[in-house]
């Protein structure tokens, strides 16, 4: 009787041994899975702050090159319009000092007794035409620079949209990722969770099966040294 009873007592010592490690076996790996969600989910919100700050820089940059692309375009087309100022304002000066020298040759020519028929008059109407082809070819030459700096403004407009639209889509893809990425980790840390939560069960059932073996063991132990009928049906 005395051997049965010590028997029983080692199984079901090692019963609850087993039952115990498992236990804390069980706590342990759910707080490993706890700790390492919470280390993903961290990730996860710095994921979400880069994605923040990252999009606030390109909000800045978008409006740093629109106000750039605008002050551009508004300075050329105030150098065109200058510049077509300028032009007609020396035709006007040109044709104002033509017409004093005109006159200026045509009371000489009338001093000096000469008929239209010179060739002093010649001379003149010769000067009359240089002059002006020298005003229409500065003319034309003004106008053309004013026109070059329209189309300059033109293309400087068409860029700055194009790299406004440029930087938008990047920072719509960038914020995308960014959330995709966000997601994927904190699934990640649910998944993590629910394996530490599942692992941490089966511990336990593995523990719960033990003491049960165990107890199992210790009856029929009692029964086969102690008199009476196994727990496996057999008879002592």
């Amino acid at each position: 009787m005395g051997v049965a009873i010590a028997t029983a007592a080692v199984a079901i010592g090692s019963a609850l041994f087993g039952a115990s490690s498992s236990r804390k076996a069980a706590k342990a790996a759910k707080r490993a899975a706890k700790e390492e969600a919470g280390r993903i989910r961290w990730n996860a919100d710095e994921v979400e702050r880069a994605v923040e700050i990252n999009d606030q820089a390109f909000a800045y940059n978008i409006e740093a090159s629109e106000i750039a692309s605008k002050f551009n375009v508004e300075q050329l087309n105030r150098e065109a319009a200058y510049t077509e100022w300028a032009t007609a304002f020396n035709d006007t000066i040109g044709r104002r000092q033509k017409r004093r020298q005109q006159g200026s040759q045509v009371v000489a020519i009338a001093r000096s007794g000469v008929t239209s028929s010179s060739s002093g008059y010649d001379v003149m109407r010769d000067s009359e035409i240089e002059t002006e082809l020298e005003l229409q070819a500065n003319a034309y030459a003004g106008l053309r620079q004013a026109h070059k700096l329209r189309q300059q403004a033109e293309i400087t407009r068409i860029q700055g949209e194009n790299e406004a639209w440029n930087l938008n889509f990047q920072r719509t893809e960038e914020k995308r990722m960014g959330a995709l990425e966000a997601k994927d980790l904190r699934w990640q840390a649910k998944v993590a969770e629910m394996g530490g939560t599942s692992r941490a069960s089966a511990l336990r059932r593995q523990g719960t099966a033990q003491l049960l073996d165990g107890l199992a063991g210790m009856a029929n132990t009692y029964m086969k040294y102690g008199g009476g009928t196994s727990t496996s049906g057999t008879i002592s």
